[in-house]
């Protein structure tokens, strides 16, 4: 009786610890969403004024877009005894074509995966997937949503029969999350020339970042995700994995621009999340309450002309969470190449770009209106 009673007061103890911990945390993130709500806030507003010698805006003027673009979603397993039996999965997804347009703040794209610009390989099985990502770049915040449901995934690390796929149709994985990021220096620095380009960076700028993160995500399988191949023997015969994170962020991005025209984007942040992670086996549950850092990277290069633009784009998030005898790392995000040309914005495009301009007439026109009508604070 006196070891169970030890028992339940050492778990009694750890749960208020968790708690304790799970309410700081919270704490600071409902902090950081009151900081990040008021910039969101004052970013729609047209009072800001950025440098103009540093990027150029182009109101009034439409941007079309034609695109190739691949979004994914990857879960690895590495072992901490041995990083060479790397369980590496990948899904069978198509490259989809599509066509965009931006014009003041909205920005809308459609794209298809066309059979004569994929060559599938039926030896890696068929993919099920729904993908919403959504990277929005305002004057002063980035807000990313991801949205992702894979089911079917192959494995890309090595087997002891080469040439031949190891497929898992039984895979799944579900995402839901996103992040806040602000941008201290947006008047000479603009992500959405890099990102976009729906405007053009003049001058070389960079800006330090801070914001926060919040996914939910659950990889499962029927059976275990270990190969059933020689290379992988000894590992745990982990079925089920479920996380939930969140935490603060930091980070830096910069644009370099190169005989005016030529552009090449970086962007690095860190995130330091508080993980609650439980991992199945048939053996049972474990569960685990840690903090350990994410990682999201940008890279974007191209030409950047008054008239048109091509560039690539790339967005990669990892997330990682520790699981039994493994380093569980999962990394979604999108790579494009597009082609964008501007057009101003005359009577027959007016038309269809009128509720916009009605909603920034009788929404942002008024909230500017006011502020200015209010006298400042001695």
């Amino acid at each position: 009786m006196r070891q169970l009673n030890k028992r339940r007061m050492n778990v009694a103890q750890q749960s208020k610890v968790t708690t304790g911990m799970l309410h700081q945390y919270i704490t600071v993130l409902l902090l950081l969403f009151a900081v990040s709500t008021s910039s969101a806030q004052h970013d729609s507003l047209p009072v800001n004024v950025h440098d103009t010698s540093f990027f150029k805006t182009f109101d009034g003027y439409f941007t079309g877009r034609f695109y190739f673009s691949n979004k994914f979603i990857t879960p690895d397993f590495i072992p901490t005894a041995n990083k060479q039996q790397l369980i590496a999965y990948r899904p069978n997804t198509p490259v989809t074509m599509g066509v965009g347009a931006t014009y003041e703040w909205l920005t809308l794209n459609l794209a298809y995966g066309f059979k004569f610009i994929n060559q599938f390989q039926n030896d890696r099985g068929k993919t099920r997937y729904l993908d919403l990502q959504s990277h929005s770049y305002g004057r002063r915040s980035v807000i990313d949503f991801y949205g992702q449901f894979y089911k079917g995934f192959y494995l890309q690390s090595a087997t002891s029969t080469p040439g031949k796929y190891y497929v898992r149709p039984d895979m799944g994985i579900s995402q839901i999350g996103g992040q806040y990021e602000h941008i201290f220096n947006w008047r000479k620095f603009s992500y959405r020339a890099a990102m976009l380009q729906s405007e053009r960076q003049l001058k070389s700028a960079g800006s330090l970042t801070a914001g926060f993160e919040a996914n939910y995500s659950i990889i499962s399988a029927d059976s275990s995700f270990v190969p059933t191949d020689p290379l992988y023997a000894g590992l745990p015969a982990l079925n089920r994995i479920r996380h939930f994170e969140f935490g603060p962020s930091l980070g830096y991005a910069y644009t370099l621009v190169l005989f005016r025209n030529v552009f090449v984007h970086a962007n690095a942040s860190s995130y330091l999340d508080l993980n609650f992670t439980k991992s199945s086996t048939p053996l049972g549950n474990q569960n685990s309450v840690t903090v350990r850092p994410d990682f999201a990277y940008r890279f974007a290069a191209g030409i950047n002309r008054p008239q048109w633009t091509a560039a690539i784009t790339w967005i990669n998030n990892q997330l990682n969470a520790p699981v039994q005898d493994f380093r569980y790392r999962q990394t979604s995000g999108l790579l494009r190449l597009t082609f964008n040309y501007r057009l101003p914005v005359g009577p027959k495009l007016k038309k269809w770009v009128r509720p916009v301009d009605y909603f920034n007439e009788k929404v942002f026109s008024r909230t500017r209106n006011k502020q200015v009508a209010t006298p400042p604070a001695n």
